[in-house]
């Protein structure tokens, strides 16, 4: 099973399972608000919606454009990171696929995310799409939230101190796609490597790729003539 805590896989005989799914880029912590309370107030919002079950809460998107404390504290309280390159819709279409393999019904499913960006090209609502296929086979789409409205898990209450976090994973879809891994510290590591940084070239577009390996040459070369 992929994208998934093995602790969280050995609780699902405790009810069912919550996959929360979190668009941190269009819908990010909002200013002045603690971050390492973020993955306790969902917890403790979701449990007054009735979900006591085994609960997951991935924060998806380019998290190199996200302010570094921001990111630790939401680590820190027990949310997994996944670094993507492409937008988080084109990733949430694989995650919905997994999510379905992996977990049962009658499990849940939530989407936080810009209202803005929930829209497809053809107009239709892609919640109704996503509400419409986990239904029809039994699953219990929670009311996704718009980023508007992170303010329904009361951020700066402080009974949301006493929920615990169990330790996050986080995973690179640039580079290792399904590969978990541990430590905030072996994230940024990651993320500032020279390998991470290639894979991100492969991302690009052709025309694009010539001039941004030149930018990236420049800089290893600043690099070196630093340590010297």
């Amino acid at each position: 099973m992929k994208h998934v805590n093995p602790a969280f896989l050995a609780r699902e005989s405790l009810g069912p399972v919550t996959m929360v799914y979190w668009d941190i880029n269009s819908c990010p912590v909002p200013p002045g608000c603690d971050a390492s309370l973020v993955g306790p107030c969902i917890k403790r919002f979701l449990k007054k919606e009735g979900c006591s079950g085994p609960l997951s809460i991935t924060a998806i998107g380019r998290l190199t454009e996200v302010p570094n404390d921001i990111l630790e504290g939401v680590y820190s309280s027990g949310i997994a990171l996944n670094n993507i390159f492409h937008g988080f819709f084109d990733t949430l279409d694989s995650l919905l696929s997994r999510f379905m393999n992996s977990n049962p019904p009658p499990a849940n499913f939530m989407v936080i995310s810009d209202p803005k960006s929930l829209v497809t090209p053809f107009l239709t609502s892609y919640p109704s799409m996503i509400a419409s296929r986990l239904k029809s086979r039994g699953y219990n789409v929670l009311q996704p939230v718009p980023c508007d409205s992170l303010s329904l898990f009361s951020l700066e209450d402080d009974k949301c101190v006493d929920e615990t976090s169990e330790s996050a994973f986080w995973i690179c879809s640039v580079c290792d796609k399904d590969l978990p891994y541990q430590g905030f510290e072996n994230f940024n590591t990651h993320v500032t490597s020279r390998r991470h940084k290639r894979e991100l070239l492969d991302c690009l577009p052709a025309d694009h790729r010539f001039t941004r390996r030149e930018e990236e040459e420049e800089e290893e070369e600043e690099e070196e003539e630093e340590e010297e």
